[in-house]
């Protein structure tokens, strides 16, 4: 059994309701639960803000896109949910980049946060 995690929960809610202090992420969490779609790259952007910004486990986003995708298929999801996390790959993680999100939103997002793995 995993033990316990401060704040998960909490933190759980508010990436599904998009509510976080990242817009971006909260953007695409809205467009994901009104529109069941969302862009191949704001997929990975989001997977990995999830489990390495958030901490959050890889196995809940996994299960909140298969919930809300229209185009979700379990192994696909599954598998590139542990590509971005580097269960597939250990020591090669998927980390989202501010300049790689400013650059295909065209600068609509800049997340600051990303700031220091630009």
């Amino acid at each position: 059994m995993r033990p316990a995690r401060p704040g998960l929960r909490d933190r759980w809610e508010a990436a599904c309701t998009g509510q976080t202090e990242i817009e971006c992420f909260n953007a695409w969490a809205n467009e994901l639960v009104e529109t069941g779609y969302l862009h191949n790259h704001a997929r990975m952007w989001f997977a990995s803000i999830w489990i390495f910004t958030l901490r959050l486990p890889w196995e809940l986003g996994a299960d909140f896109f298969l919930r809300h995708l229209l185009d979700g298929d379990p192994a696909s999801n599954t598998l590139g949910w542990r590509w971005v996390a580097g269960i597939q790959t250990p020591g090669k993680t998927y980390l989202a980049r501010t300049s790689n999100i400013s650059k295909y939103t065209e600068g609509r997002y800049a997340p600051k946060w990303l700031c220091c793995i630009n």
